[in-house]
């Protein structure tokens, strides 16, 4: 937070920082190159060494509680969740752009059947854009997938059965993936 209030460049940062810390941590500040040993390359070393991820911040900030009716001080802990949560994330400028398309992913994979989040994580989309083409895709290839199937075996009670085994699966087609499945 002193960081901010002086407007310190990054090497002012890992100098101080440098002073202040011990043991694994200043193990890893040794392992550091030369060329790298500023504030965000030591940053990233202990994000990676410790293994904070994106997840988990984005899952400590969705389930922190205020403790002991300490309002000020749970404020100040959503705050030390959310910022590294959203440059995990890549969202360093904190635009409303930015911080927008990230919501828009995050309950997209909420609404998402855990199958095809998998599928499309995998595919690391830049943006919400590209989360909607891939999940369109994958929709494609399903619906494409059952007709093949339905072409081949020509029997409707045939497919029937495939498309349940599908859906008992969680493989659930078209447009049911973006929705729970609810009776109708």
């Amino acid at each position: 937070m002193h960081f901010k209030t002086y407007e310190w460049n990054d090497h002012k940062k890992f100098i101080a920082l440098s002073n202040l810390i011990t043991g694994d941590i200043l193990k890893t500040l040794h392992e550091q190159s030369p060329e790298g040993q500023n504030h965000e390359s030591l940053k990233s070393a202990l994000f990676t060494k410790y293994k904070c991820t994106a997840q988990e911040y984005h899952r400590s900030f969705r389930q922190a509680i205020p403790l002991d009716h300490k309002t000020k001080e749970f404020v100040t802990r959503l705050e030390l969740l959310l910022d590294p949560w959203l440059e995990l994330k890549n969202c360093k400028e904190k635009t409303f752009d930015l911080l927008r398309d990230l919501m828009l992913r995050e309950q997209v994979y909420n609404s998402l059947n855990e199958r095809i989040v998998t599928f499309v994580k995998e595919r690391k989309p830049k943006d919400v854009q590209a989360v909607k083409t891939i999940v369109n895709n994958y929709c494609e290839v399903q619906h494409q997938s059952t007709r093949n199937l339905e072409r081949l075996v020509g029997n409707n009670t045939v497919r029937n059965r495939a498309v349940a085994g599908f859906q008992k699966e969680g493989k659930m087609l078209g447009r049911e993936l973006w929705y729970p499945r609810t009776s109708r």
